[in-house]
């Protein structure tokens, strides 16, 4: 189940991408209103969206291919 915190944390990221973007995806706003977007998902976890947080130490299946 997904914390409220982090439902309203989706929620407002949603709301912000709506309101600074146009349909076509061009940003329909100044560059304070991408500042306050990118603000937003710095703050944005991967348990925000209902992921599992990853150990570090753990780098299996990462290597590079060749």
């Amino acid at each position: 189940m997904v914390e409220q915190s982090s439902f309203s944390k989706v929620q407002a990221l949603y709301e912000l991408c709506t309101t600074t973007f146009t349909p076509l995806g061009i940003p329909s706003s100044s560059s304070p209103a991408i500042s306050k977007l990118c603000s937003l998902l710095d703050t944005v976890h991967a348990a925000d969206v209902g992921l599992k947080e990853e150990n570090p130490d753990d780098d299996r299946g990462m290597a590079f291919l060749d």
